[in-house]
């Protein structure tokens, strides 16, 4: 405000010149002077589209408007302007009466209610009745006289003044005091403007005389009301618009942003911030909202979209966390760059989960790959009367192939009664009595087909599944522990997943979907705005679905939560959802929000890992896991601490030396080395151990 002192200091010395010498003009410039900034005001407020307006700018452009009009009157019907024959001084001081009851009353009110949803309707209507009302008063000539000429003022008039003084100034509080959004950007230079204003009306109770001192004061007051409006209305909404007369459209881009777990903002062509996910004040530098470490690499990404116009999809590291970005460029009407959108989802905690199922994995897949005894999961196959005649192979270990000479590719999807039609009828029954029984069972036999005898365990995997672990007895010899390697038994997590986002009302209809969201399910967008997303829930998730987000309530207005849905090919899979309402200012739900990860792929590598970590743990054979440095027990299975008779506490502070005395570290070194440096993948020895109970 400042630098728009000489101007203004400048404007009031040539009006109060102008008074001295023509005060006729002096008044009619004053006026239309309030009356062009009123029309601006008015027309800034209105010209925005209905759902992206500040609501506090909507009701003074209304308000502004209908004084704009009144006080026009006012200056046409001024004592000398000859416009309206026969009016004497007091019809022009019955419309500044008018107009200012209008705009005291109408700013207090805006300044009050306009955060309501039904207010700028009833507000509009009202200050047009008002306005037309208050003219028929006037002209039909029973609104109360205000000038008497030989008397001056009356005392209706003196008195409206007073208490519109009054009411200015309560105002000018409360605005200074509020810290309302719509409110903020014009919060000083309103509450200056109606300070002055009701500086003026104190000015007009004290004239006698309507070309008198006072009332030119008084009119001086009111062209330095309009002209801190000008400057702090007008012109702030014309070179930042985004924070005052569109600031709705900021709130709801601040408020997606919020909704996203990672580092997120809005940057204009010059690079400063117009909004973030972080309470970074509007008008920061990029250094002053990453860390200095990543400014350099996210403002080349910054430059590379400005120059080709192409997205950027990468991650980053800052601080510790893993960041899935996106970085692209906004552009105008006319297509010129005006500004980066930078949007971010931390996944650190999916990349800790991953690296954990990961480290999991491998040491699952490395113990099922390398144990000698042989393992195989079944599926059963019933006949017509629903009793179980037959067992599909789903999977088999390399150990298994090898016991049966026959290899996974040729064992996988057979039955086996078609690999081994002279299987023993009693193995077949005991496989029955799992399924049917749920319960683990042991036997041992010959195989005719095989020519080997068999030590088997067969126990139960849930449903119609069971799993076979088989170790041959025909020699005593050690299993060949060098294993092919066989393909992995899980797929990798899915790396750099996007976000699903999403719109929806309270009957789940969706009202947007992104990009990420239509590739998932294989969509157009067209296919999938306007129709239910439980479409893509099967039948008995959408229920618990529904029950989470209609909880949504204004204290509570987020949830996450997890369900299944039905992948494009029909087979079932699995997501997370964080689920947001949208409220009105009344509190009333407009619709929800919703941000989604796939979880389809960890829930089954989850399952996977369960898999094998039971059949390690039930394999009849002695498993252990050393320490490469120190040779102490580190893990051991069940099969082994049985033997033993040794607790895992117990035996994790041992080692080989401490069960099995003829081993030396240096001779176990010795067959641990080429282990340890790649030269070998497996070897074997054959040793005595010596269990608790001092027997061999």
């Amino acid at each position: 405000m400042r630098k728009h002192a000489v101007p203004f200091l400048v404007l009031g010395v040539v009006l109060w010149w102008g008074s001295t010498r023509n005060y006729l003009l002096f008044h009619s410039l004053a006026e239309l002077w309030s009356v062009v900034i009123a029309c601006l005001i008015g027309f800034l407020g209105l010209a925005v589209p209905r759902r992206e307006r500040n609501p506090l700018a909507a009701g003074l452009g209304v308000l502004y408007l209908a004084v704009a009009g009144i006080d026009l009157l006012h200056t046409l019907a001024f004592k000398g302007m000859g416009v309206f024959p026969g009016f004497s001084a007091n019809p022009s001081t019955q419309f500044w009466i008018l107009a200012r009851t209008l705009e005291t009353a109408g700013l207090l009110i805006t300044v009050l209610f306009h955060r309501k949803k039904s207010f700028f309707p009833a507000f509009s209507s009202g200050v047009a009745l008002s306005s037309l009302a208050g003219l028929a008063l006037v002209f039909s000539g029973r609104f109360p006289d205000c000038y008497l000429p030989g008397t001056g003022l009356t005392p209706f008039k003196i008195a409206t003044e007073w208490v519109l003084a009054a009411v200015l100034l309560f105002s000018a509080a409360l605005v200074l005091r509020s810290e309302e959004p719509a409110t903020r950007p014009y919060r000083a230079v309103l509450a200056f403007s109606l300070l002055l204003t009701a500086a003026g009306e104190m000015a007009f109770t004290l004239y006698t005389d309507v070309y008198g001192v006072m009332n030119m004061t008084g009119h001086l007051f009111k062209v330095a009301s309009f002209y801190v409006l000008l400057v702090g209305v007008v012109l702030k909404s014309l070179k930042d618009p985004l924070y005052t007369i569109y600031l709705p459209i900021l709130q709801a881009q601040e408020a997606f942003l919020k909704e996203l777990t990672g580092p997120s903002f809005v940057l204009d062509a010059q690079g400063r911030l117009v909004v973030s996910n972080r309470g970074v004040a509007p008008g920061a530098t990029l250094g002053e909202i990453l860390p200095r470490e990543a400014c350099d690499k996210v403002n080349g990404w910054i430059q590379a979209v400005k120059a080709t116009g192409k997205t950027i999809r990468d991650s980053l590291c800052i601080r510790g966390r893993v960041l899935d970005l996106s970085v692209q460029a906004l552009r105008d009407a006319e297509g010129a760059f005006a500004g980066t959108a930078f949007v971010s989802l931390d996944r650190t905690e999916e990349q800790r989960l991953a690296d954990s199922l990961q480290q999991s994995e491998n040491r699952y897949i490395r113990l099922f790959n390398r144990m000698q005894e042989g393992l195989a999961l079944h599926e059963t196959i019933y006949d017509d009367s629903g009793k179980p005649a037959d067992f599909r192979f789903l999977e088999v270990n390399p150990a298994f192939a090898r016991h049966t000479g026959i290899p996974s590719r040729g064992i996988v999807g057979k039955t086996v009664r078609q690999l081994f039609p002279r299987v023993d009828p009693l193995w077949l029954e005991r496989c029955r009595e799992v399924v049917r029984e749920g319960k683990t069972v042991s036997f041992s036999g010959f195989s005719i087909d095989l020519g080997r005898w068999f030590e088997v365990t067969a126990y139960p995997m849930g449903g119609s599944r069971f799993a076979v672990c088989m170790n041959d007895r025909t020699a005593e010899k050690e299993a060949q522990r060098l294993l092919a390697e066989k393909e992995n038994l899980y797929r990798a997590l899915v790396e750099d997943m996007p976000a699903l986002v999403c719109r929806f009302d309270e009957n789940a209809v969706l009202s947007y979907v992104n990009d990420a969201y239509c590739h998932f399910f294989g969509k157009s967008r067209e296919d999938l705005v306007g129709k239910s997303f439980f479409d893509l829930l099967p039948e008995e998730a959408r229920q618990a679905a529904k029950q989470q987000f209609l909880s949504l309530t204004p204290e509570s207005p987020s949830v996450t939560y997890e369900h299944e849905v039905i992948l494009p090919d029909g087979t079932i899979g699995w997501q997370r959802w964080t689920d947001r309402a949208l409220f009105d200012k009344e509190g009333r739900r407009t619709g929800f929000q919703s941000i989604g990860f796939d979880l389809t792929g960890e829930r089954l590598k989850q399952n996977q890992i369960r898999l094998l970590s039971s059949i390690v743990e039930r394999s009849l054979n002695e498993i252990y896991v050393l320490d490469p440095r120190t040779f102490r027990f580190e893990y051991a299975n069940r099969g082994a601490l049985a033997d033993l008779g040794l607790t895992a506490e117990e035996l994790t502070a041992l080692t080989p030396m401490d069960i099995a005395p003829p081993v030396s570290r240096q001779w176990l070194a010795e067959k641990t080395a080429p282990l340890l440096s790649g030269a070998q993948d497996g070897t074997s020895f054959t040793t005595r151990h010596r269990r608790k109970d001092g027997t061999e």
